[in-house]
This record gives structure tokens, sequence and C-alpha cells, in this order.
């Protein structure tokens, strides 16, 4: 779901989809945003736009989706979903004024493997 039809979500939906109240999430796009305009625009595909950018990050850390599981369900290539996850994660770190979780690990007791 894009973000044009998450944010007709009541606010109550909205929380349970995104995982952030409707105003943090608006508070993550003005931070997003103003850094953004210090930066020198490199990227070359804008197939999603800001708010979507941010959703799928959520995503990612929310519900600790596979990069390639979002590439498939947002229709872009899974080496623009790390760079726009990596980028977004950034920012919102860095502002000082949002926690994200870290995504968990399982690791597997007999072979030692990682899952993610």
């Amino acid at each position: 779901m894009k973000y044009k039809e998450v944010k007709k979500l009541k606010k109550a939906d909205f929380k349970r989809y995104v995982g952030v109240h409707i105003e943090t999430f608006e508070k993550m796009v003005q931070v997003v945003q103003e850094q953004e305009k210090h930066e020198i625009k490199e990227e070359k595909n804008n197939e999603l736009n800001l708010e979507n950018k941010i959703l799928m990050t959520l995503q990612y850390l929310k519900e600790g989706r596979s990069f390639f599981h979002l590439a498939l369900n947002w229709e872009i290539d899974e080496k623009t979903v790390i760079r726009t996850v990596n980028k977004i994660e950034n920012i919102l770190v860095r502002s000082g004024e949002f926690r994200l979780p870290k995504k968990k690990f399982k690791v597997l007791k007999k072979s030692g493997k990682i899952l993610d």
C-alpha cells in the first residue's frame, strides 16, 4: 500500500499499519525534507516520493521484511531499496529526534546461520 492510500486510514489504523502516529510520520517527513535541501541530488531514479521512502523504511524496521520482498512490493530494484532504507534511517537517527529499532537476526542453533 502506497502512502496515498495509507494517509486515508483512520489515525488508529495508520498507527497499526505504519508503526508510528501520523504526527510522528509528518515530523519524519519534515526532518528528511530539511536534510535533503542541503544535499546535492544524486538520485537518477526517483521512483518513490519522500513519504513512500519513509513508509518503506518503516516497513523494513517494523515488519523485518527483507530488501528483496520490499523491492517486489514497491516494484523497484533491490539496490534502490537498500540505498533508500539506509539513507532514510541514517537521516532520522542523526536528527536525534527519533529512536529506531535495530533489525533483529535469528540464529539457527544447529547450523549457526543467520536469517534476517
